[in-house]
């Protein structure tokens, strides 16, 4: 995944909890906003990337002639 679309999420999960004052989850989740704004950035990235790496592996291979 390209840098740039790392930096898109990125930006659209901050901009999203911008708003957020408080979080309550449950044991063992984020204590605050910028926790779970981490982890959910982490979560994004690394799905859209095994997804990018799949349909790298899909996609048909030039025949060698």
């Amino acid at each position: 995944m390209t840098k740039q679309l790392e930096a898109l999420i990125a930006s659209e999960i901050a901009d999203f909890f911008a708003g957020v004052a408080e979080i309550y989850t449950n044991p063992g989740g984020p204590n605050t906003v910028e926790e779970a704004q981490q982890q959910l950035t982490e979560r994004v990235i690394r799905i859209a990337s095994e997804c990018e790496s799949a349909l790298i592996a899909a996609a048909p291979k030039p025949e060698v002639k």
